[in-house]
């Protein structure tokens, strides 16, 4: 599953002010972590990523890497997603450039969403 180029749906909520040192990629995955961390973990539940999951399961192909989004991309097992754990996921790394799956270190795996 790759989505280097994902669109994320928009929901309106508080805004962080962008890190200028931060790719416009990292600056994308900061506001839709903030987005969806309704409140204010620093980490999304299970309830905060329904609005993701359901974005994924439309866009999605094939559809089961939306079904087994949370699994791919929970390392800890906690059950939540961090930030590092969403970036990693999607393949932001700090110089903008997709990350392979040798850089991820312990996600388990082959492919990125």
């Amino acid at each position: 599953c790759k989505f280097y180029a994902i669109h994320l749906p928009l929901t309106l909520t508080r805004f962080v002010e962008p890190d200028p040192n931060h790719t416009l990629e990292e600056r994308v995955v900061y506001w839709y972590f903030a987005q969806l961390d309704n409140n204010g973990s620093n980490d999304i539940n299970k309830k905060e990523l329904k609005p993701f999951k359901r974005y994924l399961k439309k866009k999605a192909k094939p559809k089961k890497c939306a079904r087994k989004f949370t699994d791919y991309c929970d390392l800890n097992k906690d059950k939540a997603i961090s930030l590092q754990e969403l970036k990693g996921c999607l393949g932001v790394s700090k110089d903008g450039s997709s990350m392979t799956s040798g850089s991820q270190g312990t996600r388990q795996g082959t492919k990125q969403f």
